[in-house]
């Protein structure tokens, strides 16, 4: 009889090895700590957990900055689901902290959309009213249309958070599934790639809304943003920009930054720089039809290219004569 228990101890014990990923809080390591009192996981909007799955907090090189803790509310909007308390730790504040989620029923090791920048002491959510993580699902109908944009967090040293941006065209949301939003410098070196999520309730339930991590080495950048629609195989440009600020936090999800997109009633005028160059230069040397994927030359440098609307003023003959007030339209007028 011992002998069968201890056998079958054995087998439950190298069932949870194989089975588990290895993830170990190490609080000695650390100085801070940043309390999530509580995180619900969800997938394709529902609750997703199970009695054997772990929650797990990490930094930009894998290490675990923090491992949750199951809890069941008696009560409220998730009264029997399970929900998650967690102990992020750091030694310092804007540490940009990443999820994963382990799946024991499939042992599968899950990405989590939604990142932390950590903040000393910070307490968050609560069993009643808890954070919601999204367990990023991989959708093969978009895989023909590739990633348009590709983020590059290691070059860059600070980080700012747009928590919720809604995207409309002509006043109307334009996002869909497969679409991409991304942020550019004026050199077009990607700043940030937007992560789709949906407003679960709200004035834009049901809506995606894009949450996106601006990176920069320092405050003041000016940031462009650019709009993919998946629908029309199409980059659009949007009217709205951003100026960089070290750990900023903008929008969220029930109450999202608006962004149009297009020029939007905006001066007509240069850009600073078009590609590192002064518009000028630029136009001389790669032409107002150019675009390597930071713009067209002729939407940084409108006025160079000569695409500026002169007050409404058309003048077919060049005259300096507006049509509407010229006795010789077509011809030009001494």
């Amino acid at each position: 009889m011992k002998k069968k228990i201890l056998f079958n101890c054995l087998i439950l014990f190298f069932s949870f090895l194989m089975g588990n990923p290895g993830w170990e809080d190490d609080p000695g390591s650390y100085e801070f700590i940043a309390t999530i009192s509580g995180a619900v996981v969800l997938i394709d909007g529902e609750p997703f957990s199970d009695s054997g799955d772990l929650f797990a907090a990490f930094d930009n090189q894998g290490n675990v900055r923090g491992l949750g803790v199951q809890l069941v509310p008696p009560f409220g909007p998730y009264a029997g689901e399970i929900i998650y308390e967690m102990q992020v730790r750091s030694n310092g504040e804007g540490d940009e902290i990443s999820f994963k989620y382990y799946d024991a029923s499939e042992d599968a090791i899950l990405d989590i959309n939604e990142t932390y920048n950590f903040e000393i002491n910070a307490i968050i959510g609560d069993v009643i009213s808890p954070i919601q993580y999204n367990v990023n699902v991989a959708d093969d109908s978009c895989d023909n249309n590739g990633s348009i944009w590709e983020d590059d967090p290691g070059a860059y040293e600070f980080s700012a958070t747009l928590g919720g941006i809604l995207i409309l065209n002509n006043g109307s949301p334009i996002a869909s599934e497969c679409d991409q939003f991304a942020a550019v410098d004026i050199d077009g070196n990607v700043r940030g790639v937007g992560v789709q999520l949906v407003a679960p309730f709200g004035p834009y339930a049901g809506e995606i809304i894009y949450e996106i991590q601006l990176r920069s080495n320092n405050d003041g950048d000016l940031l462009n943003f650019k709009y993919y629609d998946s629908s029309e195989d199409e980059i659009l440009n949007i009217s709205e920009s951003y100026t960089f600020v070290i750990n900023d936090i903008q929008g969220d999800l029930i109450n999202p930054i608006v962004y149009n997109v297009g020029n939007g009633d905006v001066e007509c005028e240069d850009s600073d720089l078009a590609y590192g160059m002064p518009c000028a230069t630029a136009v001389a040397v790669l032409g107002c039809d150019f675009d390597a994927g930071s713009g067209l030359i002729a939407d940084l440098c409108p006025e160079t290219c000569g695409f500026c609307d002169d007050d409404g003023c058309d003048d077919i003959d060049l005259d300096d004569i507006c049509d509407d007030e010229d006795d010789c339209v077509g011809s030009y007028d001494d």
